[in-house]
């Protein structure tokens, strides 16, 4: 497995220091990543899929609109395009 997740983070922020030579730059990470249990394990980043739905009363009237958001983990590295396996 990669490691195009931390290589990446830690460049962002040594290009932020650059940038930004009279502030303090601190520490930062990409938000849409989790850990992943299963085979090689490691960081893995993912797409969240927000969608919006009604769902039908008993008497068939429409309830209230709820909104629901799902995360879908990417198979391949977004950065160097390596597969992430599951083994």
């Amino acid at each position: 497995m990669c490691d195009c997740i931390n290589k990446t983070e830690l460049a962002i922020l040594d290009k932020m220091k650059l940038d930004n030579k009279y502030a303090v730059v601190g520490e930062g990470q990409f938000s849409h990543k989790g850990m992943s249990f299963s085979g090689n394990g490691g960081w893995r980043t993912y797409q969240e899929f927000e969608y919006e739905f009604t769902p039908i009363k008993k008497n068939g009237e429409p309830g209230r609109q709820i909104k629901k958001r799902v995360s879908m983990y990417h198979t391949y590295c977004p950065f160097c395009g390596e597969i992430i396996s599951a083994e």
